[in-house]
């Protein structure tokens, strides 16, 4: 998890961030409309993987932002939003009373675009029952969903995400809206969000980790971007099974370990989800590109932890670590022609 530079902070402070790079990713991982939240997950439990880090764009032009001081319901402008991990907040100019949540069904945002000219967007619902503990928000431009067909829906989450390089930026002063179905939202509804935390013990001693860092792994593992540099390596609706140190998410398969994670992708690799995907052979592409994590049966000793009781996934073995870089998560997959 990268931390944001103090210019960057004043410069863009307040904005919501809904694609906070204007360059585009490679074709594997683009940001594209969201993946159907139909595809969420199937009925053992395992869950479908996707490219997609995000969906968000206005007639093809990404969104970069939304200016929170531009935020007005029925015309009124909201002085003092803020956002508190799930929800926002504010109180009308022409009023004492404090809206939150659900009270922003209806506001209208001034969003930032890639190319720097500005749009309005609308927030045509909020709901408070697709997903357990958090809204999720209908928006509009022009009549049209920002997160593809009618009635796609997004989640709030906190800082902002470089689509270029796949790495979650810690910066308060921003949010990212993340369609449902794609990978930073599916990552969230599958218990990882950014303002929990796990308390980790090991003998007397006990510590707090931010959700954060398994936020970012599962990102990294559901575009099977291995290497971290923010290039996806899999096709969209393959079924993998997820699971974590801190059991968020438990093994419901038999199939074969394809990797451990952690917030700065892959710390081993035993095989690989498709033989071959938008860069190629991707075997020859993790190799080539972080040789170091490689463990698959051709490297007989190299990473030997890997899948291992004596993996850094385990807190007898990781509890001092550095979370951006431990492995938090794991998954199991079939290798896919």
């Amino acid at each position: 998890m990268k931390q944001a530079s103090n210019v960057l902070s004043i410069l863009l402070a307040g904005a919501v961030c809904f694609g906070c790079t204007a360059t585009e990713v490679d074709s594997g991982g683009d940001e594209r409309v969201a993946e159907s939240q139909e595809a969420l997950e199937r009925s053992n439990s395992a869950q479908m993987n996707g490219t997609y880090l995000n969906g968000t764009f206005l007639n093809g032009v990404k969104i970069n932002g939304v200016k929170i001081n531009g935020v007005k319901i029925n015309g009124v402008k909201i002085n003092g939003d803020n956002f508190n991990g799930t929800a926002l907040s504010g109180t009308p100019e022409n009023s004492s009373v404090e809206v939150s949540g659900a009270g922003f069904d209806g506001s209208d945002m001034d969003a930032v675009l890639g190319d720097a000219s500005t749009a309005t967007v609308h927030i045509a619902s909020v709901s408070t029952g697709d997903v357990s503990g958090m809204l999720t928000y209908e928006i509009e431009y022009g009549g049209s969903n920002v997160c593809g067909s009618s009635g796609a829906k997004a989640i709030l989450v906190p800082g902002r995400w470089n689509y270029t390089t796949g790495d979650l930026v810690d910066d308060p002063d921003h949010f990212t809206v993340a369609c449902r179905g794609a990978a930073i939202a599916k990552c969230a509804e599958w218990g990882y969000r950014d303002l929990d935390n796990w308390t980790e013990t090991s003998g007397g001693s006990s510590h707090d980790i931010s959700l954060s860092y398994f936020h970012e792994a599962c990102v990294r593992m559901v575009r099977a971007d291995y290497c971290g540099d923010g290039h996806s390596h899999t096709v969209t609706g393959t079924l993998i099974d997820v699971y974590d140190t801190a059991d968020l998410q438990t093994e419901s398969t038999s199939l074969a370990l394809e990797a451990e994670w952690s917030p700065s992708g892959a710390t081993c690799v035993k095989h690989v989800r498709w033989v071959s995907a938008a860069d190629g052979n991707v075997e020859s592409y993790v190799k080539s590109h972080c040789d170091s994590v490689w463990a698959g049966s051709d490297r007989s000793t190299a990473n030997a932890a890997c899948g291992s009781s004596s993996s850094h996934y385990f807190t007898a073995n990781g509890y001092a670590d550095d979370p951006a870089t431990r492995p938090f998560l794991r998954n199991r997959s079939d290798v896919h022609q």
